[in-house]
């Protein structure tokens, strides 16, 4: 049986780290797919079989595979803190005797104790990768400042030549400072994550025996009632049953304002009780909440790759045994034309040293674990990380009306009286009758007829027809209210009239004793944002365009106002799926905004399909974005951190390339020294994490 298993991986470095973990666990016959990420050190594997051949991999490469903890303390950081104290105490008197000419042999004995205390993993790291015939960064860490510890050595036993102790110490000391400030850079990375973490309640106060006790939120369960007071945190996923209260959903969904909430009303677990009391029927625990598939997502992110992130990959693969060889050719070239060994053999240091890869394996993952962070905090998840270089490419995105563009909900926009009586007569008598029926339609007539001042009145012989309407007596009359299928079947007489009004929306008749009385005209209401994001999209040169399944007169109502040129009325499922087909094959690149069941096939066509979050499950599967509140300018805010997201990806990956390009061949040169090729290097990776945190 397929498994799907996540993980730390403790002691990574570069790309090459990556690409050889990959390797070997790929390997292994039960694995179907794996994914490492160096920012995250998280990793994602699929397999038929268990941990235990994966994790033996892992350690045979020198790598420390953990299980993923909630623990914020970071040990490891604090091992490399003191880790690098000691080195530059060891460093700085190896640096002056050096600069000063003096004491070989106290230089030679500090700078083994540096390498065998601080320096060693990486040349134990580079000896594991040499069994098994790859080479990383370690391995060109190893070499520089071996090269130089071993060169030096010899040159104890022969006054003549040079020692360059002061440089292998340097270069290992300049190494462990860039990665514990990279590791540091890394950790305020990955900071949306233990944010969201840090949200999850501990306990919860629950009614049990007549009583309230407060118990540990794993050991909750549906069902139960729970008191939360002003100020607490909702445990878990729930329905209010008693009490009035606004909630702070902030934390989950990026809404500012609180959320008027009572009775009846959804509440999401790790969200914020405002002023008043709530009791709340539990509905979802564990990993069923809004909160834990939250986390999951994100976490699923952080283990997946965008496909710019594989150039990267092979590129570093490939990056180190070149490097070696241009160091070795280096050497060659020294000699050939100057005869000058000892020239060449510190360029070729350099030329080892400023060339690792760390940079270019950390442009794609930083920005990635950023960007999906920081929209996770405003309530956007993305499945997988190929979606944020996709969103920065989108060019057209395709929407559905219901639910997406609008609430859902209908409202009356027009009324009209076609009778004798007054408006609060003739409203009480059609409310009486609409008070019977649970449609939507029936509720939105009843919502604004109690708007007027009007009397409810006892209906009987009410008989509802599916799809069309509804009748009943009232006093000695019959009164009838549907759509103009109905009016029809009825013999209302006026018919002409009914046919002459506006079609642009959705329409609602009433007669009585078949004589035409009043006519609604019905529209749904757009969602607050929707103009705004629409804007925001035409903006970016995204074109807008609308697919529903509704009336051609339904859907223009929603268009014009958010001035969506290209709109198309009355689709199937099937018929969306083919228009954004049509649209793919002109070379557009798709997005697809949905929350319907019939939205599925048409999210799966897209390049990107887009869910809103309060939609079915069907849609929710089908898409690779989830905007969890349902707030349709979150669409305009994922193309915006998509956009960013692929910007900053490129932007490291020009810096990486450009300062591997340009510094090897001035290290060859001999314009640089060692301990300068190793500083540079750190903040080479350095800058590369700092600019992912701009976004």
């Amino acid at each position: 049986m397929m498994r799907t298993f996540r993980f730390n991986i403790k002691g990574m470095h570069c790309a090459s780290c990556v690409f050889k973990l990959e390797k070997a666990i790929g390997a292994i016959p039960e694995v179907k797919t794996i994914r490492v990420n160096l920012t995250t050190t998280l990793a994602g594997v699929e397999t038929e079989g268990s941990l235990e051949p994966i994790f033996k991999a892992i350690r045979a490469l020198g790598y420390d595979p953990q299980p993923i903890s909630e623990d914020k303390t970071d040990e490891g950081l604090r091992k490399e803190r003191k880790t690098l104290l000691l080195a530059i105490g060891l460093t700085l008197p190896i640096f002056f005797l050096g600069m000063a000419g003096i004491y070989p042999w106290i230089q030679f004995l500090l700078t083994s104790l540096l390498i065998a205390r601080c320096g060693r993993r990486f040349f134990v790291s580079a000896w594991k990768s040499a069994l098994q015939k790859m080479a990383d960064m370690d391995t060109l860490i190893a070499m520089g400042s071996g090269a130089a510890y071993l060169f030096s050595t010899l040159a104890l036993f022969f006054e003549s030549l040079p020692v360059y102790f002061d440089s292998s110490a340097m270069i290992m000391t300049l190494i462990l400072l860039g990665n514990y400030l990279e590791s540091r850079s890394k950790t305020r990375a990955n900071t949306a994550m233990q944010t969201l973490l840090q949200l999850k309640t501990v306990t919860a106060r629950v009614i049990r025996n007549g009583g309230e006790i407060d118990i540990p939120v794993d050991q909750l369960k549906v069902g139960d009632i729970c008191v939360v007071l002003s100020g607490e945190k909702i445990p878990s996923d729930g329905e209010v049953v008693e009490g009035r209260s606004s909630v702070d959903e902030s934390m989950i969904t990026g809404e500012s304002l609180p959320i008027p909430k009572t009775a009846g009303d959804p509440v999401v677990g790790v969200t914020l009780n405002g002023e008043g009391v709530l009791k709340i029927r539990i509905t979802k625990v564990g990993g069923e909440t809004v909160f834990a598939r939250i986390v999951k997502l994100v976490e699923i992110i952080q283990t997946t790759k965008a496909p710019i992130q594989r150039l990267a990959d092979r590129v570093s693969a490939l990056f180190v045994p070149i490097v070696i060889g241009i160091a070795l050719i280096t050497i060659g070239g020294w000699w050939f034309f100057s005869g000058n060994i000892t020239a060449g053999f510190l360029s070729a240091v350099t030329v080892l040293v400023i060339a690792c890869p760390c940079a270019l394996g950390l442009a794609t993952p930083t920005a990635i674990v950023v960007g999906a962070g920081k929209a996770a905090l405003e309530g956007i998840l993305f499945k997988e990380a190929s979606v944020l270089e996709t969103m920065g490419k989108i060019s057209t995105i395709c929407f559905d009306k219901t639910g997406t563009l609008t609430e859902g909900k209908l409202s009356v926009t027009h009324f009209l009286n076609h009778s004798d009586l007054d408006d609060a007569t003739l409203l009480g008598m059609i409310a009486s009758l609409e008070k019977k029926s649970t449609h939507p339609v029936a509720k939105a007539v009843l919502s604004y007829a109690q708007q007027k001042p009007i009397q409810l009145r006892e209906m009987t012989d009410v008989q509802t027809v599916p799809g069309l309407g509804l009748s009943g007596v009232l006093g000695q009359h019959i009164l009838s209210i549907g759509n103009l299928k109905f009016m029809e079947r009825q013999n209302i007489s006026d018919l002409a009239k009914i046919k002459n009004l506006s079609v642009e929306k959705t329409g609602v008749y009433a007669a009585q004793d078949q004589k035409l009385i009043a006519h609604f005209s019905l529209t749904d209401t757009l969602k607050p944002r929707a103009k705004e994001a629409i804007e925001y999209l035409k903006s970016q040169n995204i074109t807008p365009i609308l697919l529903s399944g509704d009336l051609r007169g339904a859907v223009k109502a929603v268009a014009n106002p958010l001035r969506i040129d290209q709109f198309f009325s009355q689709m199937t499922p099937q018929q969306k799926v083919e228009k954004i087909t049509e649209l793919k094959a002109g070379g557009e690149k798709v997005a697809m905004v949905g929350d319907g069941i019939n939205d599925g096939p048409a999210l799966l066509a897209s390049d990107l399909g887009i869910a809103i979050g309060t939609g079915t499950d069907l849609a929710i599967e089908s898409a690779k974005v989830i905007l969890v509140h349902g707030d349709i300018h979150k669409v305009s805010e994922a193309i915006h951190i998509g956009k960013a997201t692929l910007s900053v990806i490129k932007q490291n990956l020009f810096l990486a390339f450009i300062y591997n390009t340009l510094m090897i061949p001035v290290a060859a040169l001999g314009y640089l020294n060692p301990m300068i090729a190793a500083a540079c290097m750190s903040l080479s990776s350095l800058s590369v994490v700092l600019n992912s945190l701009r976004l």
